[in-house]
């Protein structure tokens, strides 16, 4: 009996070491999972939403479309660029703007539209993209996913039913003209024709991209690229011809939105300043960020965003030479901040010895 037993107490302990590696195993495979799962709580990560109410109306019925941004309590709350006038299609009936506000452990900062489509059609409201540095100093690049609306006249008609006696008529009917599936016929000469002619269009359809595409890199080389002062000079004297039509509700909006355009993409293009898609409160934050530009410019350039903010979406009313005004100063703007040439930079260091 003793022997017995002391051989399974051996048994036991040869086994012991095998059954305490399955369970270390068992244990760190079931106990790693978590561990990832309770970083993952703690890390909170920034992102835009995009969502609307419904994705299927009638024309002229109301739909509500929201732009969320969430952040975490470490990063701090994020602020949404307007962006009605990427909008296409849709007539805002009203807008406005929700927080920042604290849900669920993080800050949420909202845009919302009440859009009105007059006619039928698909329609895409776009991705919002949005750049800004983090706490630690790198650069996070957010987008918002796209949304698609159908705008279409829904006619429900009802079919009335049919009797027994007229269902079974006609199941009977159908039972009579049934007919047995004719067995597939191979044919040598047309399938070959199809065969060849399918590979001749693709060959020919593939040497006209291969000789559109090389032809558009070849001609992309050959011309140079438009400094951005020259760009925005030219853009800002074209805007010109539409100063006589200021006093147009529509007119006025697309000027002060495009002189703003203008600006901001001469700034960012110039100096990579994100100032595209930003508010004028987020740039007036981070101006001393451009330090490039002097501070009587940087006051000039926030002016005229300024200015155009107030036409663009508190509807004040400028008069032609308010208009004229702002772009001289548009203009003198881009020509005292343009980056200078060698020549001129050396006539500036002589005149100061």
């Amino acid at each position: 009996m003793r022997t017995e037993t002391r051989n399974r107490s051996i048994n036991f302990l040869k086994e012991a070491p095998f059954s305490l590696s399955i369970f270390l195993v068992l244990f760190f495979c079931y106990y790693a999972p978590l561990q990832n799962v309770f970083a993952d709580t703690n890390k909170m990560t920034s992102f835009l939403k995009a969502e609307v109410d419904k994705a299927i109306i009638k024309p002229g019925e109301i739909v509500t479309f929201r732009l969320r941004a969430f952040s975490s309590f470490k990063e701090g709350p994020l602020f949404l660029p307007e962006s009605g006038d990427k909008i296409q299609g849709f007539r805002i009936v009203d807008f406005g703007k929700e927080g920042p506000v604290k849900e669920d452990g993080e800050w949420v900062f909202e845009r919302w539209y009440k859009l009105e489509a007059d006619l039928t059609g698909s329609y895409i409201l776009p991705s919002l993209k949005l750049a800004f540095k983090n706490k630690d100093g790198k650069e996070v690049r957010l987008s918002s996913p796209e949304i698609f609306v159908e705008v279409k006249n829904e006619d429900v008609k009802a079919s009335k039913g049919k009797n027994n006696g007229s269902e079974s008529e006609g199941l009977k009917g159908k039972e009579e003209g049934l007919r047995d599936i004719k067995p597939l016929t191979f044919s040598p000469s047309k399938t070959l024709a199809y065969i060849a002619g399918g590979i001749l269009i693709l060959g020919v359809l593939g040497f006209l991209i291969y000789y559109f595409f090389k032809r558009k890199g070849a001609e992309s080389e050959a011309l140079p690229l438009t400094p951005p002062h020259e760009r925005a000079l030219s853009e800002l004297e074209k805007l010109k011809k539409g100063i006589p039509s200021l006093s147009d509700y529509s007119q006025r909006k697309s000027f002060y939105f495009s002189l703003s355009d203008i600006v901001r993409s001469y700034v960012e293009d110039s100096y990579e300043f994100p100032a595209k898609e930003r508010t004028q409160e987020e740039i007036r934050r981070d101006i001393d960020l451009l330090n490039s530009v002097k501070p009587p410019q940087q006051k000039v350039f926030l002016g005229i965003l300024k200015e155009a903010d107030l036409v663009k979406f508190a509807n004040i009313e400028k008069s032609e030479e308010e208009g004229e005004v702002l772009l001289q100063d548009a203009k003198k703007f881009v020509l005292e901040t343009m980056p200078k040439k060698e020549d001129e930079k050396e006539k500036e260091e002589d005149s100061v010895l």
